[in-house]
């Protein structure tokens, strides 16, 4: 049996190459880690823009609408716009709005509805649905 020779000139280079190694693989964890947390405060700090209560008033009553529809699946609601909700009270609002959708036959139909919304306990509720 031959045993290896390990000379103290091969030792000293294979604690040099494992001191580099160490370094490298510390470097990269710490460009990783640091990446990583770059990543997560901008996307954290985006701003998102929020709904304002009229505009989430509007999007309840789409909701509302949806559920009078033969096929809800093909309606094309009218955009949002300023003027068609109204504030009646604390957390109430009258949504007038039109939708395409179509009819038992198929044929696209424009609608009219009316729809009254409460905000309650952050919930959206409607309290009356009209077709004009």
């Amino acid at each position: 049996m031959e045993q290896a020779n390990q000379t103290p000139e091969n030792t000293k280079n294979e604690q040099q190459q494992k001191k580099k190694y160490a370094v490298l693989l510390t470097v990269l964890l710490f460009v990783i880690i640091a990446s990583v947390s770059v990543i997560i405060v901008v996307m954290s700090t985006t701003n998102k823009p929020e709904l304002t209560m009229e505009q989430q008033a509007y999007y309840a009553a789409r909701e509302v609408v949806l559920g009078y529809l033969k096929a809800p699946s093909t309606a094309e609601f009218q955009p949002y716009a300023e003027g068609i909700v109204a504030q009646r009270g604390a957390n109430q609002y009258t949504v007038n709005l039109w939708v395409d959708a179509q009819n038992s036959f198929g044929a696209m139909i424009r609608t009219y509805f009316m729809v009254d919304v409460e905000l309650q306990d952050g919930a959206w509720y409607y309290t009356n649905i009209q077709e004009r």
